[in-house]
């Protein structure tokens, strides 16, 4: 038998005996909206809903970005929330999927929110491993550069 078959015989027989577990990790999904205000609320210069981007209270530098003051001292809350967020579309995704009529514009579907939900957590790992790593020398200069210059 496969590995991906056996793996996905697994998530089977763990869905059925927890059909609640799915459903659950996508509910902690909303943390996401909470620790948004959280980091919003933090900001000595007023964090504007209509002005601002989102990305902008995951900033990790203060400065003038697209026209606009950005300082975020929360900034590590909403970039673990982004993890968080991506995590939990993954894995809400991989489980849900196992509870519908598996047609293959469900296995698309899924299977998207779940490729969406992986890219944004691997994206906040690399951030995480560029703004923290305590061997700056092992770090591809070019990705360095990219992130010192981008908006997160």
């Amino acid at each position: 038998m496969k590995a991906s078959r056996k793996v996905a015989r697994k998530v089977a027989i763990f869905t059925d005996k927890y059909p609640l577990i799915g459903p659950l990790v996508w509910i902690l999904s909303a943390q996401y909206f909470v620790f948004q205000f959280i980091a919003a609320a933090a900001w000595d210069s007023g964090y504007s809903w209509k002005l601002n981007v989102i990305s902008d209270l995951g900033n990790t530098a203060c400065g003038q970005y697209a026209g606009r003051y950005v300082c975020s001292p929360d900034y590590m809350i909403m970039n673990g929330s982004f993890l968080m967020l991506g995590f939990t579309m993954a894995l809400g995704s991989l489980l849900i999927y196992q509870e519908f009529r598996q047609s293959r514009a469900s296995f698309i579907g899924f299977s998207l929110m779940a490729l969406a939900g992986s890219l944004s957590a691997n994206h906040m790992v690399d951030t995480f491993r560029y703004l923290y790593d305590p061997f700056p020398l092992t770090q591809n200069l070019t990705y360095k550069t990219s992130l010192k210059n981008a908006t997160l």
